[in-house]
């Protein structure tokens, strides 16, 4: 029977890595197609599903499909605490996946020393003014139901109130706090999102439901006007004065932007449409044909990106 071992966790700037390092291998074996969703034969889905039966978001989803549809495999994936509630075992040689997301935990430092609270509501009333955001990666592996010797017709698993993922966008509103602090970002009723290099601030229109399907849409497009901030001549210098819409400087600048916009949209977990994750495909494959589907343009368009998510994860306090 095959068992798992913990490794070191990898840090921020190495997940990113991890990310960055796939999407560029992934381009230069598949080119567009490496971006096309595909349907599973066993679950019938277009995305990447949990023990639970549940999609998983963002970078997670993209990077799982990838590798099934890469190696063949179901693309159902289990951790391994969710293994052994089937009573199953990992197939002997078998490594599994990083996925992540962003956690939140509350600090407060009284005598030198520093606890930490899952939750607001946990600190004592005394401390609450003086707890302090802070912000983790919890990581883990998952592996395909493939890799396992669970039979691929096993039902999903029945969810707890104890596993259910929270519908929490704090970390997202952290993002974009502290971010304003270095970008001012206005808010109208015009029903629509830019940035302005030349007066170095980011518009969006208000953050209510007649503006926005969700909120987690408005902080997608959030992350993709701040991407484009980065490239400020103060910051990365990465915006051309020549970028005009439709041309190859405006297209490469788009697919930076978007590609980090979905580095910072697994970051933080925010949960967008159902149809989000196909458009910003549609959105990529676009962009990448007005380039010509040159790769070694993708490719850096992929490393800005990742240092864009940096920059402004930086400055989250």
């Amino acid at each position: 029977m095959a068992t798992y071992t913990k490794t070191e966790k990898l840090t921020q700037s190495q997940i990113i890595d991890s990310i960055n390092d796939r999407v560029i291998a992934g381009l230069q074996d598949k080119g567009l197609n490496w971006f096309k969703p595909f349907k599973d034969g066993v679950t019938g889905s277009f995305q990447a599903l949990s023990a639970y039966g549940r999609a998983y978001k963002g970078w997670n989803q993209f990077i799982l499909s990838s590798i099934a549809l890469e190696r063949g495999w179901v693309n159902k994936w289990y951790t391994f605490a969710h293994i052994q509630k089937c009573e199953g075992y990992i197939n002997k040689g078998e490594s599994g996946t990083n996925i992540f997301m962003w956690q939140i935990s509350y600090a407060v430092e009284r005598n030198g020393k520093t606890t930490f609270y899952p939750v607001l509501a946990n600190v004592p009333d005394a401390d609450k003014k003086d707890a302090k955001k802070v912000f983790y990666l919890k990581q883990w592996k998952v592996w395909s139901i493939s890799q396992t010797n669970i039979p691929h017709s096993t039902p999903n698993l029945p969810v707890t109130e104890e596993e259910t993922e929270l519908d929490s966008h704090a970390d997202a509103e952290a993002i974009l706090q502290s971010w304003g602090n270095v970008v001012p970002t206005k808010h109208t009723n015009q029903g629509r999102a830019y940035y302005s290099p030349s007066a170095d601030f980011i518009h969006m229109p208000e953050k209510t439901s007649k503006m926005w399907q969700s909120s987690g849409d408005y902080y997608k497009v959030f992350f993709h006007e701040a991407i484009h901030s980065t490239g400020h001549k103060s910051r990365l210098n990465r915006l051309e004065e020549t970028a005009r819409f439709g041309n190859e400087e405006y297209s490469k600048e788009e697919l930076v932007a978007e590609l980090g916009a979905l580095y910072l949209e697994t970051i933080t977990g925010i949960d967008c449409l159902v149809d989000d994750f196909k458009n910003s495909q549609a959105y990529i494959n676009g962009w990448i044909k007005a380039i010509a589907n040159d790769k070694n343009l993708i490719m850096q368009a992929s490393k800005k990106s990742q240092e864009a998510v940096a920059l402004i994860l930086s400055n989250v306090n």
